[in-house]
């Protein structure tokens, strides 16, 4: 693997995508700048093969389409290191999903490394190598690119199918390849969702409010996203969240009331006007066009505490079977499991844990925790898995026998 070059006419990209799809595997990386557009734009992408390192540049070749096509398949194997922004490239540019990804750094959490493991500490841990680093602000949609950066870039790619080989091994020698896939398809299906899902849902600062000021937050945001499609700026350019929460409570219904709120002296006058026509449309919707109220939750109150035995149970068992317990459940998700298995009536789906490899590995263990059938204690201090997780005799022996069960022995 010596071709170091740089990719800048279609012609070449071609045959490199020939060479791909008779292999039918690659690695992959970008390299994109985000802060100053709508949609983040792309300045490098970087190809591994077994016999070539290469770079393209989308600058001088913009159609990638058939590259990303070649992600899409089902039958060539993409392997990527935290691979979400791929995934975005990916369905906007082929309009689907990516077919067969193999994620190292996913992969590696499932075998026990550390969870979210970056690409140079995953490199040192298990090829034993050390990529080149210092190049991680680079402008990469100025021209032209120096060797230093190319090389930085390069070195991204250049050990992905060394540890697409070694993690690959490790997870069918342990059984766990089909962890992966699905894991993989949760994600892929996480991220799907998250495009599709309206913008103006996610305005930080909203929870508790009231239908009517939803109502205003939602024309706002609606506002801002074409907005900001339209001007090619990112959303907090055009409109930050706090100033949407702000004027939603505040409901102003003229220019000066706006511009009485802190904040507001930037935004140009012809978004004023656009902005109290969007309170406006809010306040005249009926009752029934009105979006509900997000009601967080109520957390029964014993959750923390049983959150709390929970995580211990998990990391110990995570140690044991050398899984990252970040990855298989946070402490939201064990305080989620709490709260649907003391709820009488389970109206809310099955919790994560529950589901898929994580039931495989830990579902009954953490149900058998919350009936009490579980005895926690501290084995060894100074060890790095100190604790030991052991049945409890009083197991299933009613109500009374569950409550004394469920204690940590030191």
């Amino acid at each position: 693997m010596t071709d170091l070059s740089l990719l800048d006419d279609p012609a070449s990209v071609s045959r490199l995508c020939d060479d791909i799809a008779r292999a039918g595997l690659f690695a992959l990386d970008t390299e994109f700048v985000s802060e100053r557009t709508y949609h983040p734009q792309l300045g490098l992408v970087q190809v591994a093969t077994a016999e070539r390192i290469v770079a393209i540049d989308p600058l001088a070749v913009p159609d990638l389409s058939a590259l990303w096509r070649l992600v899409a398949d089902p039958t060539v194997t993409t392997v990527v290191h935290a691979g979400e922004q791929e995934t975005r490239f990916c369905l906007a540019a082929a309009g689907a999903l990516p077919g067969a990804l193999f994620d190292v750094q996913l992969a590696a959490g499932l075998l026990g490394e550390r969870y979210p493991l970056s690409y140079a500490n995953l490199v040192e841990r298990v090829v034993r190598a050390r990529p080149r680093q210092g190049q991680a602000r680079t402008d990469w949609l100025r021209r032209p690119l120096a060797d230093a950066q190319l090389s930085y870039a390069l070195e991204d790619v250049r050990y992905l199918i060394p540890l697409w080989e070694r993690l690959r091994e490790r997870l069918a020698r342990l059984k766990r390849d089909g962890w992966l896939t699905e894991e993989t398809e949760r994600r892929l299906a996480a991220v799907q969702k998250d495009l599709s899902a309206p913008r103006w849902e996610r305005v930080g600062g909203s929870q508790g409010f009231g239908r009517r000021a939803l109502a205003v937050v939602r024309e706002i945001g609606e506002w801002r996203e074409t907005t900001a499609q339209s001007r090619d700026l990112p959303r907090g350019w055009v409109l930050p969240d706090h100033l949407i929460t702000a004027i939603a409570q505040a409901l102003p219904r003229a220019p000066e009331d706006l511009r009485r709120l802190r904040g507001t002296e930037r935004i140009r006058a012809r978004d004023v006007e656009a902005l109290l026509a969007a309170v406006e449309r809010a306040l005249r919707l009926p009752e029934s066009e009105l979006p509900a109220r997000r009601r967080p939750g109520r957390p029964p109150p014993q959750s923390r505490m049983l959150g709390l035995l929970l995580e211990a149970v998990l990391e110990s068992l995570c140690a044991e079977r050398q899984v990252d317990a970040g990855l298989v459940g946070s402490a939201h998700a064990l305080r989620d499991l709490v709260a649907w298995r003391l709820a009488d009536a389970k109206t809310e789906a099955m919790p994560s844990l529950l589901q898929g490899w994580r039931a495989e590995l830990c579902g009954d263990l953490l149900e058998k925790t919350l009936s009490g059938g579980v005895a926690l204690r501290v084995r060894d201090a100074a060890a790095e898995d100190p604790l030991a997780v052991e049945p409890w005799p009083l197991a299933g022996g009613g109500r009374e026998a569950q409550r004394s069960g469920m204690q940590a022995e030191a």
